[in-house]
């Protein structure tokens, strides 16, 4: 016999990529870093791993004018952890 409730889950799966700009210098991190941004697919996230701040001040400093991204920062040891996540609802020209 099979009961069925009406519940049903819902897998989401979560793309997370990764950009390690650790031994990357500026400016090429933060060449390296917007064009990686302007791939993502809405409901991405990236993980970026720097250990210079200036390198993560110029990073937000790019996402906080860009509409449709969340992002957060963290440390990690030595290093420093940007986590990027565009939004589902942000437009995708691609």
């Amino acid at each position: 016999m099979h009961l069925n409730t009406g519940i049903h889950k819902q897998v989401v799966m979560r793309t997370v990529t990764t950009l390690n700009l650790v031994d990357v210098s500026w400016p090429i991190s933060i060449l390296k870093c917007s064009n990686r941004v302007d791939e993502m697919r809405p409901g991405e996230h990236m993980v970026v791993t720097m250990k210079d701040s200036d390198t993560r001040d110029s990073i937000v400093g790019l996402l906080k004018t860009l509409p449709g991204y969340d992002f957060t920062v963290r440390r990690a040891g030595k290093c420093l952890l940007l986590t990027v996540f565009r939004r589902p609802d942000a437009f995708c020209g691609k």
